[in-house]
């Protein structure tokens, strides 16, 4: 995405097998189909932001970093200054929550009305939206904040726009906590797509 800094990590086993980090959290692995060359380097030419096909992309190279071994996801984590939340099973079966307006808080509501309120209406299945305050659209710092009412797994969540207006949420970063003091980052702070219009309901698993 324009205007971001990511930190890129590559892995490569003794048995080939090859891991690709973004920000700490493991996005994709797999054995290139010659685990001996593949993704081996030159080390006297190194080619960054090209694609096989010589294909270019506009970008910067801030630092680089190497480790005289294959790190694990743990480690690659700490190295990217990412704590992953704890990580749980593979569910059993999945519940839809829509949780209720005084279930949740937030940084600002336009108007200054309370969460409830006309633009504090933040549940899934509302005719409003929560909406934060004056001129705050798009900086980055504002926060919608959920309790579920007990510990438990999040697999996922859903946004959808105001009903009837053109007014929803393009993008979105989601921490998690156990108590509420403590929060960190889903998949290293990763940037969720939301959504393009007002009507369709969006997931993000």
């Amino acid at each position: 995405r324009r205007h971001h800094w990511y930190k890129f990590g590559l892995t490569r086993s003794e048995d080939g097998r090859v891991k690709l980090f973004v920000n700490g959290y493991k996005c994709a692995e797999g054995t290139p189909a010659s685990p001996k060359k593949g993704f081996e380097l030159d080390e006297h030419d190194i080619e960054f932001f090209q694609g096989q096909k010589g294909e270019q992309t506009y970008g910067y190279v801030k630092r680089i970093q190497l480790w005289a071994k294959s790190l694990t996801n743990k480690e690659m984590a700490s190295a990217s200054d990412c704590s992953l939340p704890a990580q749980t099973g593979a569910c059993k079966g999945e519940v839809l929550m829509t949780t209720r307006d005084n279930q949740m808080k937030s940084s600002s509501v336009w108007g200054n009305y309370p969460m409830g309120g006309y633009y504090g209406r933040g549940s899934l299945n509302s005719h409003m939206c929560w909406m934060s305050g004056w001129g705050t659209q798009g900086n980055g710092r504002e926060w919608l904040q959920v309790d579920t009412g007990k510990l438990q797994s999040i697999t996922g969540v859903v946004t959808r726009g105001a009903h009837g207006r053109n007014w929803f949420v393009t993008t979105y970063r989601v921490k998690v906590s156990e108590d509420g003091r403590i929060w960190r980052w889903v998949e290293c702070g990763r940037i969720f797509d939301g959504n393009k219009n007002w009507h369709a309901k969006v997931t993000n698993m």
